[in-house]
Formats: structure tokens, C-alpha cells, sequence
């Protein structure tokens, strides 16, 4: 089950980056997943945007699958994601 997680999180890292980040602390690696990706205000003549930037100065390289060998010792376990109240869901 770890190893689709594992797998999971590289396959869905493209769309959800700061998750797959997380997951990726919470199975035991020290690394950063592929560099860092940062959220920028960049300024506009209309309007400032907000973008998602990435610097591959620390990149690894790890789009490759990576095995989890037997007895690696994982994080704590947390939420990736907050719960959608009903209320808030409908809306």
C-alpha cells in the first residue's frame, strides 16, 4: 500500500505540488521531491497576479519511481487536506 501511495504522490505532484511535498516528508525523505516551488505577487499594470514559481536549484531528479525499503521510518501521519463542511461544500 506505501508503494502506490509513493507512486501516487509522484504520478499527482505536478497538480498538486505542496501536498505531494508534504507526503513525501511524511514518508521519510529529507529531500526536497523535485526543488522548491514558491508562490510570487507579480506586479502588473492592471493588476498584481499570483503566480506559482519553482527554482530547480535543489532538484534530484526524482521523477523516477523509488522504492520505500523495509523499515524506513515514517513521519508522523497528518491530514493533507482540510475537511469540506456541508455548508461549505454547497457553496
Amino acid at each position: 500500500m506505501l508503494q502506490a501511495i509513493n507512486a501516487l504522490k509522484i504520478l499527482l505532484s505536478p497538480f498538486l505540488p505542496f501536498s505531494a511535498q508534504q507526503l513525501h516528508a511524511m514518508l521519510g525523505y529529507q529531500t526536497q521531491l523535485f526543488g522548491v516551488q514558491y508562490i510570487e505577487e507579480i506586479p502588473d499594470a492592471a493588476r498584481p497576479h499570483t503566480v506559482l514559481r519553482y527554482d530547480k536549484a535543489d532538484a534530484a531528479g526524482c521523477w523516477a519511481f523509488a522504492e520505500l525499503e523495509p523499515g524506513r521510518p515514517l513521519e508522523k501521519p497528518a491530514p493533507l487536506f482540510r475537511k469540506l463542511e456541508e455548508i461549505g461544500a454547497e457553496s
